[in-house]
């Protein structure tokens, strides 16, 4: 099985469709294909993520939030995150043996 990520183009032009004619170098989709594994690094960013998580540990995603952005949130937008996802560590700290108010926290 596999799954694929389609991202939004990069561009702002690219976005509103509105690129020259003769512009064929700045893509207007990204399509990669997502292997599923058990575990997986996702680095990002953005200050707001959009995760709503459990109120129990492990920290498991429950859904995304939205943050005010014209976008999806960013942890929404890259695929890589899904509802019933543990979250074992962030910012390189494993949180799995720490408290939730402590996980949250980093």
């Amino acid at each position: 099985d596999a799954y694929v990520n389609v991202a939004p183009p990069s561009s702002p032009d690219a976005a509103r469709g509105a690129l020259p004619a003769d512009d064929r170098t700045t893509p207007l989709l990204s399509v990669e294909l997502l292997v599923p594994l058990s575990q997986y690094e996702v680095t990002f960013v953005a200050s707001q993520l959009g995760l709503i998580v459990s109120k129990t540990m492990p920290l498991k995603v429950v859904r995304f939030k939205d943050v005010g952005a014209s976008l999806a949130p960013a942890a929404e937008l890259s695929g890589r995150i899904a509802v019933g996802d543990v979250l074992a560590t962030a910012d390189g700290r494993d949180i799995t043996q720490c408290s939730r108010r402590e996980a949250v926290d980093v």
